[in-house]
Formats: C-alpha cells, structure tokens, sequence
C-alpha cells in the first residue's frame, strides 16, 4: 500500500480539488473580464452590466435590458452548478473504484520486487498488514521448544524451514511444529550451497528432505528455502519442476552471528512493511540467543503497529502441501 495508497490519495484528491481550482479561477475571470455593455433602441446601461449575479442591480433598473442580464446571468449560474456536479461525480467515481493503481486480481497482487508469482516470494502482497515469522535450520532440542513455547504463549503462527538430518534427530519436534498449527517447508537434506550442485544432487538434497518430513507429519511441503539463499537457474529449473515454490526472506535478523536481543529487535521493528517475510534461525547454533530472547518482544512490537502474523501459506494464498 505504501507508495501506491499514497499516488492514490493524491490523484483523488486532484481529482476533486483540481476541478474546484477550475471553478473558482472561471469565477474570478468571469467578474473581471466577462462584462459587456447591451445597447437597445430605447435605453442604454451607462454603467454597463455583468453577467455575475452580485451585480445584477446595475440592470434592473432598464427593463428592456433586463431580459438580456437575466439570460446571461442563469447561463454562468447553471455552469457553475454544472461544473459543481462533474466535481462530485468525479469524487464518488473514485470513491466507489477503491484503490485503481494497487493491483487486486490474485494475478497480481504478489507482482512485488523480486517476486516471481506462483514460483518465487521474497514478501507477500503490499496490501495486506500481515507478516510471517520464518525459522531456519532445525528442529533442535534446544531452541525449538522454546520458541514453540513462545509462539503457543502469543498464540502466533510460523513457518518453520528445517533440514533434513535435523528431522532425523528430532522428529518429534517436527510432529510439535505440525500439531501446533505452524507450518513446515524445506531447506534441504544436508545444507549444502545448491548453487555448487550439478540437478541431480540438487533434486536429491530437495527430495531426500521431504522424504524425511513425509515419514513424521504424513505430507510432502512445496515451500522450498535454499540454505543462505542462494540459487541459480538449476535450482530453479529443479524446484519449479515438482510444483514448489523458493520462499526467500524480506528482513534478515542476522541472529546467527550472535546479536543482542536489542539489536534483533531494531532491525525488525522499525523497517516492516505490509506483507513482509522475517528470517530468524532456531537450529543448533549457540549465537541465536538473541533472537529467542527478542522474540517476544518483535511480537508485541509487530501487534502494536497493526500487523497480523500469518504463515507463509496464508500470506501467500496458496497450499504448502502437496
């Protein structure tokens, strides 16, 4: 909404305040310029007559210019209302259109930066006031539960991109995340940069990662987060070829090079805008400490300015299974 919402209000309001100017410019050059002069046969207006209403006096005292100065005087008059009448119109006209310039078909609401509809999101659309918490590289037996613990507390829904072996070590974590209502997307087997894989173990670090999410919750997610973000065309070509989709990441709390809670805190709360994608981690990391400490707080943060939290199927309106 941002910039869009704001070049609407302007354009409605030049719309409805541009065509006012007009008027009252055409009403200052009618009483200075339009004056005219009505000779007849048998009386003459020495001091002249305008066509505006204030100074109609001036005729009536010559009755045979008075039909002339009435004539004139209703034509300006029913301009003027005329004029008045396109400025409502046009007002309501607006009005009643919404918001033009923001798109609204589910087409192309998510047509956002980098955002590639339907095969990669780095935000949601910019008309919602949502946002989704995003977790990276677990589950883990320590962090994990703890963040759970304050999702269930502020009754929050995330998304949770866990790796493989990690689901290995801690399925029954992963059937938590899933009982609790988040909702689980896949970063991969091993963790590997894809961008160093030929397709084939590119495909195999995917597939072997949803294997193992598919043995614990019973379902095979499209939501695919390469590890440090990166991908290329053959990451893509993969991915996109077994109907998921590359989640990326709107804001990066950087939390695993081990900042303060205050710190998480102040690369989150001031820069969020509508439909926005938070990366925090929740994997075997000893540095995040920060980022479950801040937690909280970013939530309490995020509620006050007005923003609901989503999971990424939800901000994105399409299924996370398969």
């Amino acid at each position: 909404m941002g910039r869009l919402n704001f070049l609407h209000t302007d354009i409605l309001r030049l719309s409805f305040f541009g065509i006012v100017f007009i008027i009252l410019i055409t009403y200052s050059l009618a009483k200075r310029i339009i004056t005219f002069h009505v000779v007849s046969s048998a009386a003459r207006c020495k001091r002249g007559c305008t066509i505006f209403y204030n100074q109609w006096a001036e005729c009536k005292l010559y009755s045979e210019l008075g039909g002339d100065c009435v004539r004139k005087k209703w034509v300006f008059i029913s301009f003027i209302i005329f004029a008045i009448a396109c400025s409502v119109l046009t007002y309501n006209n607006f009005q009643r259109s919404g918001k033009p310039l923001i798109p609204s078909s589910k087409d192309n609401r998510f047509e956002r930066g980098h955002n590639v509809p339907g095969k990669l999101y780095w935000a949601g659309s910019a008309q919602d006031k949502m946002v989704a918490l995003t977790f990276d590289d677990g589950p883990e037996s320590n962090w994990t539960p703890k963040i759970l613990d304050i999702l269930k507390t502020k009754n929050v829904k995330a998304t949770f991109f866990v790796i493989g072996q990690q689901v290995q070590q801690h399925p029954d974590i992963l059937q938590r995340m899933d009982e609790e209502g988040h909702i689980i997307g896949n970063h991969t087997f091993s963790h590997r940069d894809l961008t160093k894989l030929d397709a084939e173990h590119v495909e195999q670090e995917i597939d072997n990662c949803a294997l193992e999410i598919q043995k614990v919750i019973g379902k095979e997610p499209r939501f695919v987060r390469p590890p440090f973000g990166f991908h290329s065309a053959i990451v893509d070509d993969v991915v996109y070829s077994k109907d998921r989709i590359i989640i990326l990441w709107s804001l990066d709390t950087k939390d695993w090079t081990g900042l303060d809670a205050e710190t998480i805190k102040s690369r989150i709360l001031p820069h969020m805008q509508n439909g926005y994608i938070v990366l925090q981690h929740d994997g075997s990391n000893p540095k995040i400490g920060g980022s479950v400490q801040a937690l909280p707080e970013i939530i309490d943060g995020l509620k006050a300015q007005g923003y609901t939290f989503v999971t990424i199927s939800e901000l994105l309106d399409t299924q996370p299974y398969k």
